[in-house]
């Protein structure tokens, strides 16, 4: 779709406004903390069934979905971190602040990075 980017990214603050909304009641409840990191990238992944016939998996794959991961596993708690192009997709919708560039593993070159400002 071509608003995919706007739609991840709404529905990343939505993961991050029902979070807080519940926050202070797993601590109380769990003595739990939760907290939540979100890295967003966009751009063409291989989707479906992938496995064989003793185990099968819905999933993603591809760069496009290892640069995601990379960018979740950086990013702070409470944090929404997205590449150039999903900040270019989604200017219109989001407030953006940029971060720099950052080396992420697997990637020759830096990665322009942004957060969204909740």
């Amino acid at each position: 779709r071509e608003d995919h980017a706007r739609r991840a990214l709404a529905c990343a603050e939505d993961m991050m406004s029902f979070l807080e909304a519940g926050r202070d009641q797993w601590r109380d409840r769990y003595g739990v903390e939760l907290r939540l990191a979100i890295g967003v990238n966009s751009g063409t992944a291989v989707v479906g069934n992938i496995g064989s016939d003793r185990r099968m998996e819905y999933t993603a794959i591809g760069d496009v979905v290892n640069v995601a991961a990379r960018l979740e596993a950086i990013a702070r708690p409470q944090q929404i971190l997205v590449s150039e192009h999903t900040r270019e997709l989604a200017a219109d919708h989001f407030d953006f602040a940029a971060i720099g560039s950052r080396p992420l593993a697997g990637r020759e070159q830096p990665l322009k990075l942004y957060e969204v400002r909740l």
